[in-house]
């Protein structure tokens, strides 16, 4: 089911090369004399296809374009993106929103991200309420000691849905570097 979402409404050029193929060979039939009916009907379809596709936004696309910002500004050293991120039920560990966001200032404040890539995001649960997403990310983090440390976390991350878009309401550290951890106090 996977797969079909992301044809369908989040990869426009898996859609468009089909779509262009089968077009061209309605071309082709049509310019030999048939009938130009099929070819209207796939120009129509495959537009119509892809005008859905620009306007629906999966969970995986938001939640994409939510983490990606927090990551931006993780590497400018800012927090602003996470709290406009998270919910007002936020709950990391024993951590508010308020307390999670001033725990990201104050480790901010003892290293540099130099880099920060999210290599994959699946979407594990969906409901009309929210969904769940796990996340695997390799930084490069820059302590005071100045020696860089390349670090690859694992993380499963629940989203609310609000009027003003998808809202983080909790977050897990699940992996450090394939060392399995609970919480975040294990990240230390």
């Amino acid at each position: 089911m996977a797969w079909i979402t992301w044809f369908l409404f989040e990869s426009p050029l898996a859609l468009a090369i089909p779509a262009l193929l089968i077009g061209y060979a309605l071309l082709v039939r049509w310019r030999r004399g048939r009938s130009a009916r099929p070819l209207l009907a796939c120009v129509g379809v495959s537009a119509a296809l892809l005008v859905t596709q620009a306007l629906v936004v999966t969970d995986r696309e938001a939640a994409c374009s939510t983490l990606d910002g927090i990551g931006q500004d993780l590497r400018l050293s800012r927090v602003d993106a996470l709290r406009a991120a998270l919910s007002d039920r936020f709950l990391a560990d024993d951590m508010t929103a308020e307390g999670f966001v001033e725990r990201a200032r104050q480790a901010l404040q003892q290293i540099r991200i130099t880099e920060l890539s999210r290599w994959n995001l699946e979407v594990e649960e969906s409901s009309a309420s929210g969904f769940t997403v796990r996340a695997t990310y390799f930084s490069r983090l820059v302590p005071r000691d100045g020696l860089e440390h390349p670090t690859k976390t694992h993380w499963r991350i629940w989203f609310v849905r609000s009027a003003a878009g998808p809202k983080i309401a909790r977050v897990l550290p699940l992996e450090l570097n394939g060392n399995a951890v609970s919480s975040f106090s294990d990240l230390n």
